[in-house]
């Protein structure tokens, strides 16, 4: 699926298609999430059948993958909704990798990055949540599946409105911090919110085993999948299912990397400008005049905060939301 994005941008287009584009692009994402989940699913239970899933096990995953992660910058991947939303009227087919190589100018170079970041990076995430998801399992009231649930439910968002309500004091810190210094700044912030996030996948994990249909699996496992789907795709954020492609810490300047996406702005801002593109920033030429990330491959901000900061900062949002809102709304995502 990564090697022919270029085949799939140029193929299927929003302008040539609008129906087509859906629905086409409501299965690339549908098939890369099944692709993530079993990529996902087969990580975890590697370090189940060789490590065991005691404490031990789940402290050294933990701190492995979070040397790999914040070795080659990218412990800020580990985050998932509630933090950040990917929606889908911003579906360009684009996977970012951890190098940002190009296909069109070497092939086998492109293959190497995308190898190294879904192997690597993407493991390395995985390795991450299942450590502090099955330290929780060992430490949360591991005889009470449906205590420890809501507890953790409650943890992780607890965590995140605080970590909300602090996000402009957190970016304002951020602003004035240089280089390096602001890359550690806000992988420990942002370090903060991945555990809470993890504590809200599960929470919601076991106590959807305990309410729906506990004691038939795999009915309820269907069931889950269908509502999930439903919910996500009608909402227009079936791309948050996704863990492919890679941000680098810190590539967002100007505090924007410890702010949250929100989801009726970016909406709102897809409403008024439904064919802008949003370029990342690469740490590297962040303070420079130049940015040579301007290739069509590169024009996609898979963590998506770019409009959402640009929108807020602006204070337009409020003064523009109508009656109507809803309704361009809904021509933006099936129109």
């Amino acid at each position: 699926m990564h090697m022919w994005q270029g085949t799939f941008k140029r193929l299927i287009t929003r302008k040539k298609n609008a129906i087509l584009w859906h629905i086409l692009s409501r299965l690339h994402t549908y098939i890369l999430a099944f692709g993530c989940v079993n990529h996902w699913r087969g990580v975890w239970h590697v370090w189940d059948n060789y490590t065991g899933s005691g404490f031990v096990s789940s402290l050294v995953s933990i701190f492995l993958s979070l040397a790999i992660l914040w070795l080659f910058r990218a412990s800020r991947n580990a985050l998932r909704p509630p933090f950040y939303l990917l929606l889908d009227c911003e579906h360009k087919f684009t996977v970012l990798t951890r190098y940002r190589t190009n296909i069109s100018n070497d092939v086998y170079l492109y293959l190497l990055d995308l190898l190294f970041t879904v192997i690597i990076i993407g493991s390395a995430i995985v390795s991450y949540w299942r450590g502090v998801w099955t330290c929780l399992d060992n430490v949360l009231f591991p005889k009470n599946t449906e205590l420890s649930g809501w507890i953790s439910l409650g943890i992780g968002y607890g965590i995140i409105v605080v970590c909300y309500l602090l996000q402009y004091c957190a970016a304002e810190v951020s602003r004035r911090l240089r280089k390096y210094p602001r890359i550690i700044f806000e992988d420990l912030y942002l370090l903060i919110l991945s555990f809470a996030t993890v504590n809200v996948w599960r929470g919601i994990w076991y106590l959807s085993d305990i309410y729906i249909i506990p004691d038939k699996p795999l009915i309820s496992g269907v069931v889950s999948h269908c509502i999930g789907l439903v919910i996500v795709f009608t909402m227009g954020t079936g791309r948050s299912l996704l863990t492919t492609g890679c941000a680098i810490d810190g590539e967002l300047g100007d505090g924007r990397g410890v702010l949250f996406s929100h989801y009726i702005t970016r909406q709102g801002n897809q409403i008024r400008n439904p064919h802008k593109v949003s370029v990342p920033v690469s740490m590297d030429t962040a303070d420079s005049s130049e940015n040579p990330e301007t290739d069509e491959d590169y024009q996609d901000n898979e963590m998506g905060y770019e409009d959402d900061v640009e929108i807020r900062s602006s204070g337009r949002l409020g003064k523009r939301r109508s009656s109507t809102w809803w309704l361009n709304h809904f021509k933006l995502w099936y129109l």
